[in-house]
């Protein structure tokens, strides 16, 4: 299974835009990553990725690894192209020499606020999300069947993981139809939500020292994701 996928924080891509000097990090390319009109033209760039499949991906690195400013570069849409094609010849060492040798000689950028949340939304793309509702519901038939302690616990912690996918593709979705300001908030706010589920399903925690208590900390923890996943819908249906 790839890696469970946590976007950038707001904080990081402000962090990237400010030493990028508005320009592709590629040597020599000055192509700008905003353009007049304040749209986003360029691409967030892993430098190793989330997925399998992708380009560079190393599974002994961690999730907050993954989206951590160490890990991202921007660059314009050829040279992403390039470095992900030729991905023999862009080794991670090589692609954070270009980025910190490409931020050595630049001024602050301050990005403006309708580019970044387009480069917010630029990091996890549409295509990655398969249909798990199936998935889950199967899990969750299982659960209710299953009597041991060991079973329960790593098929609730699948359905966590499974989750968390649904809450990340439905986040980009909403933030693609909303005005930037909006975005952002959008942003914070579900940053601020993950901090909530992460206190309520440790709270919810009764056994503690025993195996029950995973169960216990992923049962709560997947009730409070699946009404977020629900309310997230909700406010997508009419924004459209």
């Amino acid at each position: 299974m790839d890696q469970e996928r946590k976007q950038p924080t707001i904080t990081t891509i402000k962090a990237l835009f400010a030493k990028s000097g508005n320009k592709c990090a590629f040597p020599g390319c000055n192509a700008p990553l905003v353009d007049d009109k304040d749209i986003f033209v360029g691409h967030v760039c892993h430098i190793n990725a989330v997925r399998k499949k992708d380009a560079r991906h190393n599974p002994a690195l961690s999730a907050d690894y993954l989206r951590s400013r160490e890990n991202l570069v921007l660059f314009c849409y050829p040279h992403h192209k390039r470095i992900d094609a030729f991905e023999q010849d862009y080794p991670p060492k090589l692609l954070r020499e270009f980025r910190v040798n490409h931020e050595a000689g630049q001024t602050e950028y301050v990005v403006p606020d309708k580019a970044l949340g387009e480069a917010i939304v630029d990091v996890v793309r549409e295509d990655w999300m398969p249909d798990l509702e199936p998935v889950i519901r199967y899990l969750r038939s299982d659960l209710e069947e299953i009597t041991h302690q060991m079973g329960m616990n790593l098929i609730s912690g699948l359905i966590s993981r499974i989750l968390n996918a649904e809450l990340n593709y439905e986040v980009m979705r909403l933030i693609k139809v909303l005005l930037p300001d909006d975005q952002i908030r959008l942003i914070e706010e579900h940053e601020h939500w993950i901090e909530y589920r992460r206190g309520a399903a440790t709270g919810a925690i009764e056994s503690h020292g025993g195996s029950l208590a995973h169960l216990e900390h992923n049962l709560e923890y997947n009730k409070i994701s699946q009404a977020r996943l629900e309310e997230l819908r909700s406010r997508l249906e009419k924004s459209q």
